[in-house]
């Protein structure tokens, strides 16, 4: 699955609260 710029940009924001790289792969459906 290929993101798109929102996602990234979202996904890095939520990275920067401390959300974990793996609560947010559920969250996008990326293995």
């Amino acid at each position: 699955m290929k993101l798109s710029c929102d996602d990234k940009v979202q996904s890095y924001e939520l990275r920067k609260q401390g959300y974990s790289l793996e609560k947010l792969s559920n969250k996008f459906g990326i293995n």
